[in-house]
């Protein structure tokens, strides 16, 4: 006998399936309740096409108008609008009506009856026959209530129950009086059922509803048809049928086939339909098929998911568990000779050196002197002088009178002494202004930073074989695991194949996010911008005398000194040093005359001359009284650089311009040097004696400008200079930071991404790729977890939420009396608790879907890596387990087959689930009118006996799987025996029990 034991674990899984057989029509006609299958087509005549759902069904015609409206609204909305509008149809309650269309709520509706409470108004649902306005609701209610006490005493008691509530004639209740069709009366009633039925249907999305009242009334119609059809085949076997029962077999050859070939003597195959209890007890057991529009409603015109079972299967399932563990093939063999030694050391070293150096060196001198020297000169002069005139003439003439020359000579001689005194006092001002450089300023900045860093790592790795007395040969053997393996059946199950895509693909980012959790992992340092350098000013023109002083007490601008506004210069010629021009004697009467000069402005340049200063007198040949000839003027003008600066008239001989006698410039002029040519230019002047002055002004000029560009240039530098050495410690402290990351990530690329991949235990191996697979299954069933969000239905809901809770908090608390002292103080902190109505709705999805189906006999098949696409071969063909080949598998799989069965007695369920995206919670259910889900109903229903659980099938094999494993030969240390583990095993579980 095969070991089963609840060690065995299953790690190769196959499942043996077929598609589903078709119904047979009998069948087809026994175990299923059609909605809308009467009979009204009179023999011989064409038969039309069967009426559609929105065409026979009033609440189909109700439903199809909100499903395809004409203008479709949102999901939300459509739906409101449906239940709103099946809920008028029936009827609202409340506890104390007012005259409207509510009727009176009884309490005891609330306890048994299922009910829907909107706007404060209490809809009770017709979960009961007697709720069912149809003429036939009595007969059916008490053949319900009677036919569980007398299903176990035969069929003729059965059929004695129908008559009794029917009537002796059942084929007058179900057939019309002429024969054409079948009764009004149980049309009426089948239809009353069937709208009952496909309002529960729909509301049951809202509510808890048992449907079993209702689907156990048209089964007791169904028996009632199938009674009543042999009655009339019975009758027309006989002597004299009735034109009526000739009528009705003929209508029912439409339905049977067989009927038509009838000659009334030989029996027809199939009939009769109720032979025995059994038949009658398939019919009490049919199921109602329920049109898909009211199943999928909205997913109708498009299905939420268009899954379908791959059909009807024997369930055969191959369990393997470990035997044993066997020395293998030879790996190695390591041959030592007697006396020899053999050493094997492997090392492998890491070693990183970062050495970083920076020196700089700044040198400045200034040499500036500045001397000035004042001098005011009082002179006293006597001078003593002898004049001598001495004088004398000679003169001669000739003149001719045409006849005679007459000669004339005569001569004189004159001689005069004279002796005086004179005093001179002269004053004179003069000022020396001598420049030097003399002040040395010296800076000499040097730094020099050395960074270095080491990082070592080294591994030695020592392996020492060596043979003292005899030749020694160490032989190294692989390591293989004995599996035992049964084949087990589970019956028929109904089956759903799956082809998922890359099934390791979660697990394998899982395992890399955790180790990136787990790791000290590096972010990359930023590269620093550049420093941008800070001006204490936006702009040179803002430097004003002001600012000037406050930035000096912070920066070196002993090099600058703010210029005068204003200053007054004297016009001192060049080549004789004086700043008196004179000149006597001038023969200008009438006439031009100029005199050039050279003459020096120290500090003159950049200002601009205001104002001028004349001291000394003019004096000209002649009045000059205007109008007169423009030669004959009294004029004087100064010209500097070719420009007139000045110029005046004045009609007096002498012109006196007193001690400082000002006048305006009479045109603005800037000195761009401070050596200018000036041209005096006078008329008509004969002596002129003038010292000139200017007063000059430096506001708006480019001189000041320059200034204010040259002291914003100054800071510019030391704050340049600043930031360049910010600039620099920042680069450095960036080099340094980006050397360690680089190392870092160096450190951790080096790590094999393989090793983060190994499994565990086998058992844990095989429960990790089961959870993996059956994730990606409820993807494909549910359209959860996948890449598109807009299917998801069950991600959204979320069923914990936080609730605040005040508490009490005691802690240690410093005191400046006491020191510390323990206090409580009140806070609030949210605990995690459950949303109720969403946990409880979301829990209904979660038990169904795990419960419908056998995940725990999940089989699959790792399909190789070239099924992915080809950027991912690499990085699958890289994965492995050492000691798992079901887990290499499972880590290079691009590809896996899925077979899962459905749990047994969820196959109606999980239908409904793939029709409607809804649980099914419990109580009998229709079948859904799908042209595939009707043969599975079947095949299942005709396949329940072998169904329940798992039997052995054949002999049990063995067979061996390879390791990477590794053992020595002949060593003292046994490989572990587990068949001897497992008996003492038990024996202690059995001894604890």
């Amino acid at each position: 006998m095969a070991d089963t034991g609840q060690d065995a674990d299953s790690i190769l899984d196959f499942v043996l399936i077929r598609s589903p057989e078709p119904v047979p029509p009998e069948s087809l006609r026994r175990n299923y309740i059609h909605d809308g299958d009467f009979l009204h087509t009179p023999p011989g005549t064409h038969v039309p096409d069967p009426p559609t759902i929105e065409e026979y069904s009033p609440l189909g015609a109700l439903v199809f108008k909100h499903v395809f409206p004409e203008t479709p609204p949102a999901d939300d909305d459509a739906m409101d609008a449906l239940v709103a509008e099946l809920l008028g149809q029936v009827g609202p309650t409340a506890p104390h009506p007012t005259g409207g269309t509510a009727r009176k709520l009884r309490l005891e509706q609330l306890d048994q009856r299922a009910v829907i409470v909107r706007g404060g108004l209490y809809y009770v649902l017709p979960t009961r026959l007697t709720d069912v306005n149809a003429p036939y609701v009595p007969q059916v209610g008490a053949v319900v209530t009677a036919l569980p006490a007398v299903s176990g005493l035969g069929l003729k008691r059965m059929a004695a129950c129908y008559r009794t509530a029917f009537g002796a004639d059942l084929s007058a209740c179900v057939f019309s009086d002429d024969g054409t069709g079948h009764h009004a009366d149980f049309e009426a009633t089948v239809r009353g059922l069937f709208e009952a039925l496909y309002l529960l249907y729909v509301l049951r999305r809202l509510t808890s509803i048992d449907l079993g009242e209702i689907i156990a009334g048209l089964r007791a119609l169904h028996l009632l048809e199938a009674l009543a059809t042999d009655e009339v085949h019975s009758r027309c076997k006989g002597p004299g049928p009735t034109e009526r029962d000739k009528r009705i077999i003929r209508l029912l050859a439409l339905r049977y086939p067989a009927l038509a070939r009838w000659d009334g003597k030989a029996p027809v195959s199939g009939f009769p339909l109720v032979g025995t209890a059994q038949d009658a007890a398939a019919y009490l057991a049919a199921r109602p098929v329920v049109h898909p529009l009211f199943a999928r409603l909205f997913h109708y015109p498009h299905p939420f998911n268009d899954l379908k079972p791959l059909g009807v299967g024997d369930f055969k399932v191959v369990k393997q568990w470990l035997v044993e563990y066997t020395p293998g093939e030879i790996c190695d063999i390591h041959n030592i000779m007697k006396g020899e030694t053999k050493e094997r050391v492997h090392r492998r070293l890491e070693k990183s050196e970062e050495t970083y150096s920076f020196t700089g060196s700044f040198e400045e001198e200034t040499s500036k002197d500045t001397q000035s020297t004042d001098r005011f000169e009082l002179k006293r002069e006597v001078e003593n002088s002898l004049k001598t005139d001495l004088n004398v003439n000679a003169n001669a003439s000739v003149r001719y009178d045409n006849k005679v020359v007459l000669a004339t000579v005569g001569a004189g001689f004159a001689y005069n002494r004279s002796d005086g005194t004179a005093d001179k006092t002269a004053q004179g001002f003069s000022r020396e202004l001598v420049s030097k450089a003399v002040s040395r300023v010296q800076t000499r900045t040097t730094e020099q930073r050395t960074s270095t860093r080491v990082f070592e790592t080294e591994e030695t790795n020592k392996h020492v074989l060596s043979a003292s007395t005899e030749h020694v040969s160490g032989i190294y053997r692989w390591v293989d695991k004995r599996y035992r393996a049964q084949l087990f059946t589970y019956g028929k199950r109904m089956m759903f194949e799956f082809v998922l895509p890359e099934p390791a693909a979660l697990f394998v980012a899982a395992r890399l996010r955790a180790y990136e959790a787990r790791l000290d992992l590096p972010r990359k340092p930023a590269e620093p911008a550049p420093v941008q350098v800070r001006m204490p000013v936006a702009d040179p023109e803002e430097i004003t005398p002001e600012k000037f002083d406050e930035l000096r007490r912070t920066y070196d601008l002993s090099a600058f000194s703010h210029p005068p506004l204003t200053r007054t210069v004297t016009f001192v010629d060049t080549q004789s040093g004086a700043s008196l021009q004179k000149e006597e004697g001038v023969d200008g009467s009438n006439k031009w005359y100029t005199k050039a000069l050279k003459c020096s402005l120290p500090g003159a340049t950049g200002y601009r001359l205001d104002r001028l200063f004349l001291t000394g007198q003019l004096q000209f040949d002649d009045h000059h009284q205007p109008p007169e000839e423009e030669a004959d003027r009294n004029l004087v003008r100064i010209e500097i650089d070719g420009s007139s600066i000045w110029e005046a008239e004045d009609n007096r001989i002498y012109v006196p311009l007193g001690s400082r006698t000002e006048y305006a410039a009479t045109s603005p002029y800037v000195f761009t040097r401070d050596d200018v040519d000036v041209v005096l230019v006078f008329q008509d002047i004969e002596l002129y004696r003038m010292m000139i002055s200017g007063q000059l002004s430096l506001t708006g000029t480019q001189a000041l400008t320059d200034w204010r560009t040259k002291v914003y240039a100054a800071i510019h530098k030391v704050e340049k200079a600043r930031a360049d050495e910010l600039d620099r410690t920042r680069r450095q402290q960036y080099d340094s930071a980006l050397s360690a990351y680089t190392q870092r990530m160096s450190e951790i690329e080096a790590v094999v991404l393989n090793d983060l991949l190994q499994g565990t235990s086998e058992a844990l191996n095989a429960e990790l790729i089961r959870t993996e697979v059956r994730r990606q299954c409820l993807a494909m069933i549910t359209k959860e977890y996948a890449a598109d969000a807009a299917d998801d239905l069950l991600t959204g809901w979320e069923s914990m939420g936080v609730r605040s809770v005040q508490h009490d908090v005691t802690r240690l608390t410093p005191d400046p009396a006491a020191g510390f002292v323990w206090r409580t103080t009140q806070e609030e902190t949210g605990y995690p608790v459950p949303k109720l109505d969403i946990a409880r709705r979301k829990g209904s999805y979660i038990q169904f879907l795990e419960q419908a189906f056998d995940w725990d006999n999940l089989a699959h098949l790792c399909y190789p890596y070239f099924w992915a696409t080809p950027p991912r071969w690499m990085e699958l063909l890289a994965r492995s387990d050492d000691t798992d080949p079901a887990m290499t598998a499972f880590l290079q799989a691009g590809a896996a087959r899925v077979l899962v069965a459905v749990t047994p007695a969820y196959d109606d369920a999980v239908l409904h689930f793939l029709a409607t995206r809804e649980p099914w919670e419990g109580g009998p259910a229709p079948v859904i009118g799908d042209p595939l889900y009707l043969p599975l109903h079947d095949e299942l229903r005709r396949r329940q006996d072998d169904r329940y659980g798992a039997e052995p099938e054949g002999e049990p094999w063995e067979f061996t799987i390879p390791t990477s494993l590794v053992y020595l030969h002949d060593s003292d240390t046994a490989l572990p025996d587990l068949a001897a583990e497992r008996k003492a095993r038990q024996e202690r579980d059995r001894d604890g029990s």
